[in-house]
C-alpha cells in the first residue's frame, strides 16, 4: 500500500509538470512549465527503518526487530539512468523466544551502496525510480544477549559475523519535487536487502540477513 500511494503521488506530481497541450496552447503551457534542472549531480541525506532477519541452516524462531539506517547518497547523472554511491550507518535487530527467554541480535555496518538507478520520468527529481546494486559493508560492532524480557546480559554462545559482508539490493522509490526549478526533491523508497554470503554463525549453524528498509530523505541538485 505505501508503494501504490507513492506511485500515486509521484504520477500526480509528475501530470501536474507535464500539463496536456493542444497546439493551439502549447505556447502558454510552455511557458508556465516548471523548468527543470540540468544539473548531473545530486546529494541526498536519508533515514530510516530496517527490518532484517536471519535466514539460513538456523530454525524458523528468530523475528524481526526494527533497527535504523542513516547515511546519505551522491548520485551522478540528468536522465533515465544514474549511478548512486553513498555512505550508510546499518543497525539490524534480530530476536528469538524460547520459554519466555528472549535472545536478541544486533549487527552495526557501515556500508557503501554501489547502486544504477532508472528514472521512468526521465527527470531525477521528479519520478518513480527502480535501483538495484550491491552494498559492501563493513562490520562495526556486534552484540548477542539474552534474558527475561528487560533483564538482559551477554550470553556465552558461540556468535560470530563476518568482517566485511556484501549484500545485494533493490528498491523502488519515488521523488516528488519542492520547488519550481525541480532541484529539490522529497525521496521515499522501500528496498529488499539480502547478503550474498553466510554473514553471521551461532553455534555452528550459519545463516544470512536478509530483509527491508524502508527510508526517506531530502535530495538536492549541486
Amino acid at each position: 500500500m505505501l508503494v501504490l500511494a507513492l506511485v500515486a503521488t509521484a504520477l500526480n506530481a509528475h501530470a501536474e509538470d507535464h500539463p496536456t497541450m493542444s497546439f493551439k496552447d502549447s505556447t502558454p503551457a510552455e511557458a508556465t512549465r516548471p523548468a527543470r534542472s540540468e544539473s548531473v549531480f545530486r546529494l541526498t541525506p536519508i533515514g530510516g527503518l530496517t527490518v532484517m532477519n536471519l535466514k539460513g541452516s538456523l530454525d524458523n524462531s528468530w523475528d524481526s526487530s526494527a533497527g535504523v539506517a542513516i547515511g546519505g547518497f551522491a548520485e551522478l547523472g540528468s536522465g533515465p539512468v544514474s549511478l548512486q554511491t553513498g555512505l550508510v550507518y546499518n543497525n539490524y535487530q534480530m530476536s528469538k523466544d524460547v520459554d519466555f527467554y528472549t535472545y536478541r541480535l544486533r549487527l552495526e555496518y557501515l556500508s557503501v551502496p554501489v547502486l544504477a538507478r532508472v528514472n521512468f520520468f526521465g527527470d531525477p527529481n521528479s519520478t518513480v525510480y527502480f535501483k538495484a546494486g550491491l552494498m559492501p559493508s563493513l562490520l562495526l560492532s556486534q552484540n548477542y544477549s539474552g534474558g527475561y524480557w528487560l533483564f538482559t546480559k551477554t550470553t556465552s554462545s558461540d556468535v560470530s559475523a563476518k568482517s566485511f559482508d556484501l549484500p545485494a539490493i533493490a528498491a523502488l522509490g519515488g521523488a516528488i519535487p519542492v520547488s519550481r526549478k525541480h532541484d529539490k526533491s522529497v525521496i521515499v523508497e522501500l528496498s529488499y536487502v539480502r547478503s550474498l554470503t553466510n554473514n553471521v554463525t551461532i553455534d555452528g549453524r550459519k545463516a544470512h540477513t536478509e530483509g527491508m528498509t524502508i527510508m526517506s530523505g531530502f535530495s538536492f541538485s549541486i
